[in-house]
This record gives C-alpha cells, structure tokens and sequence, in this order.
C-alpha cells in the first residue's frame, strides 16, 4: 500500500501521495484515496495548528525532533506540545524506507537534498524546513542501520526489514517464545494467537504461530499460517523454507522443491535454504552447482584520478587471452563508473548496469579469444560466455552474487522477467548425475 497524506495547509487540504510527488488540492469528501494511485490515507493531521502555537497563536515556533515525534516550543509564553506521531516523520521514513535512501554518518555539512526530494519538500510551503529535517535523520540513521547490520551478515540484513511488531504485540510474542523455548507448545500458541489478534498484519508473529503449529504436530495448519505469512510479506524467506520442511515432513517433495526455489529467490544468499535444496537434490540423484566467480579485476582511482583497472595477483601467470579477458571487465566497470553522477544519497547501493557492462565485455573479450583459439579453457570464463550467449547474464548475477544493496534493482527485474530466475535455477544450478562413461 502506498503512503498517502492529507495536511492542511491554512484552509485548503493538500493531498500528498508518496509515489505521486507533487501536490494536488482536494474536496473534503476526496481527502482518503490518492486519484492517480487509489492509494488510501494512512495518516491525517491538520500541520496548519501545529504552525503555531496553540495557547498564544504565535508563529515564532522551535521544533525539536526525537526518534519518535516531535515536541514544538513556543518562543513567546513557552508553551510545549509533542507530536506524536508526527506525519512529516512518518512521511519522511516512508520515502527513506521505499527508494532504499540513507546517507553516511559522518561530520560536516550535509549533501543537498536530491532534485525528487526537494520537489516533494516544495510542496508543504512553510513546513518545508520540517519535512527536511526529518528527511536528513532518517537517512542517516538507514545509514548507521546499514553500517551495523553489515557486519551480522546478508541474512540478518534481509531478515530486519521485516521482524517489525506493534508494541501491543510484542509482551504476548515475548510471552510466547519463552514458553516455546520451554517446549510448551500449546501455551506458546495461546500466546501467539494472543498477539495475532492485537498485529494481525504481522509477518513475523504468523511466521513463529507456525511454528507452535509444526511442533505440535498440526502441519496442514502450520502450511497455512505460513502461507498467511507470505501473503503479508512475499519476501518472507524463512516462511518459504518452513513451509519446506512441513510439506517435505508429510512426504510431499515436490512442493518442498517449490518453496525452497522460492526462498532462494526471494534471499540468493540464504544459505540454509541452499542447504536444504543440496539435501533434496542429492536424494533425488541431482547436483547442485553454484557458479561464484569472483571478481579478478576490480576499477580503482588511477593517480591522476582516472578510474583504471586492477588486476588480481592470481592472474600472473594465466595466458594472456584470461588477463585480457579481466582487464577488458575491469576497465569497462570503471568507465561506468567514471560516468555516473556521484550520489550521496544512495551510497551504498551496486550499480547493476555498471556490472551487467563489465560482465559482457568479459564475455565477448572471451569468446573472441575462444574463436581464434579454442583450445583455450577457464571454466569461470567459458561459463559467462555462455551465460551472456543464453541471454542470462542479467540472472547469474543476480542469483550469484546477491547482497541487500542489489534488492531493489533485483525485484524489479523480477517484475520484468517473471520466470527467469527459476529458469536459470533449472538449467545452470539443478544438474542431472550422470552416469560415468
């Protein structure tokens, strides 16, 4: 569902859609749906009494901002007044969250809003400096976020997004680990219903109630609260691989194959899940081949601060057909990236189509060389070859060489190209044994 908020700006409502960015006045009757979207409100709040003060009517307002709302202090008799929630700073986490925004923790003068980000900011008038503000700290604490979850790992990093409870919920949740960790099942699984009936749109409480369910030896129930689970967040991995295990538990293999691929697809780098489908795939007399190529040439400021290209030691030695093939990946990567504006705003976000560009000119660098002499081999080389021949480049490094960064640009490939990535899965990954000769 679309953020969509309605403030009132003096005497006119002003509906603002955080994926249609501009600002459109509205009847009364109008305020709660989004006329290009359909998006419906999430948020009311008239900003006009928050301008100024409630008790004396002055202008002359200080706004301090906290990590959840905000307080106004009135200048003139003193009067203070928190807001919270307050909907320029859930507008704002909205945005941060949906355009996978943040900026890195650090002192000095903070970059200049982006041209999208000020044409929202223009449309709230006087409390533009607000909106701004709030736009600034939640950045930077996505910042700080991704910095820490970094260093837990890709899983944990996809997991997070994800484990959000209401504070209502949460103490029955508590309750009903505790309970679970004790093996009382039944008990957890009050408790657990407890909390769905407070969160009912909670992942993550369906995703443990399944759980209970499976403990307690109810599997067609725990198969549907995760499906519940998926339903809400169709990111949701782990609901995958625990549906997995119970349809593999009451001996239905081929939709455990289903919803392990779908775990695989929804989080390339769950390695359990990986895990699992080796298990599968050995029972079923099939070999899991993963192709992790790493990266042997890398682009690096020259000193004349011309990006160049840097080879990796191991290719001392190789024929001259691999380095070349390297160099070309290389340096096509850094003339990407030497043409790409400089974003403060998306950091820490991989460029797909940089890589996609050094990849294929690998490929071609490759098959050239092959075609003049095929006795040439590298298995790495040979397999992008062919990869980029097959038009599946795009999803052997999507699947191979994921991390949270590529998300975004990796579900709207998935939106394009529904399918392929279960194709790849099937004709590079899942191989037949055969027989030796």
């Amino acid at each position: 569902m679309e953020s969509l908020y309605v403030l009132t700006d003096g005497e006119k409502p002003i509906l603002l859609c955080d994926r249609h960015r501009h600002r459109r006045d509205v009847a009364g009757g109008d305020a709660s749906i989004c006329p290009d979207c359909q998006a419906r409100t999430q948020s009311f709040e008239g900003l006009s009494s928050a301008s100024g003060c409630e008790r004396c009517h002055s202008t002359a307002i200080t706004i301090m901002h906290f990590a959840e709302g905000c307080e106004y202090l009135c200048k003139s008799c003193g009067h203070r007044r928190i807001y919270n929630p307050c909907v320029l700073q859930q507008l704002a986490r909205d945005v941060v969250c949906e355009e996978d925004l943040m900026l890195e923790p650090r002192e000095g003068e903070s970059p200049p809003l982006s041209s999208e980000l000020q044409q929202l900011v223009g449309t709230l008038g006087r409390d533009a400096a607000h909106l701004s503000s709030h736009l600034y700290i939640e950045a930077i604490t996505a910042g700080y976020r991704s910095r820490n979850l970094a260093r837990l790992g890709s899983e944990a990093a996809s997991i997070a997004p994800r484990i959000r409870v209401s504070r209502e919920a949460q103490s029955h949740l508590d309750k009903a680990e505790e309970l679970f960790g004790k093996r009382d099942f039944r008990g957890a699984l009050r408790s657990y219903e407890q909390a769905e009936e407070i969160d009912p749109r909670s992942s993550m409480i369906k995703l443990h109630k399944g759980d209970a369910l499976y403990s307690s030896g109810k599997f067609e129930d725990a198969v549907r609260c995760y499906r519940e689970a998926i339903a809400i967040d169709p990111l949701n991995h782990q609901a995958y691989r625990y549906l997995a295990d119970t349809y593999f538990r009451v001996r239905n293999p081929s939709e455990a194959w289903k919803a392990l691929w779908s775990a695989v697809i929804c989080n390339p780098a769950y390695e359990k899940a990986w895990k699992d489908i080796e298990v599968l795939a050995t029972a079923g007399q099939y070999t899991v081949h993963r192709h992790r190529i790493p990266k042997l040439a890398i682009p690096s400021p020259g000193v004349d601060g011309k990006r160049i290209a840097i080879l990796e030691a191991t290719l001392s030695g190789k024929p001259p057909a691999i380095r070349e093939a390297w160099e070309r990946f290389g340096q096509t990567w850094a003339d990407m990236l030497a043409r790409a504006p400089v974003d403060p705003w998306h950091k820490k976000r991989r460029r797909i189509g940089d890589e996609l560009a050094a990849y294929e000119a690998l490929a071609m660098s490759w098959s050239a060389s092959r075609s003049a002499d095929p006795s040439l081999k590298d298995e790495a080389l040979d397999f992008v070859a062919r990869v980029n021949t097959d038009g599946m480049l795009d999803a052997f490094v999507f699947l191979e060489d994921f991390s949270e960064d590529l998300r975004q640009d990796y579900e709207k490939w998935k939106q394009l190209d529904p399918g392929k990535a279960q194709l790849y899965l099937r004709n590079y990954v899942i191989v037949v044994n055969r027989p030796p000769r």
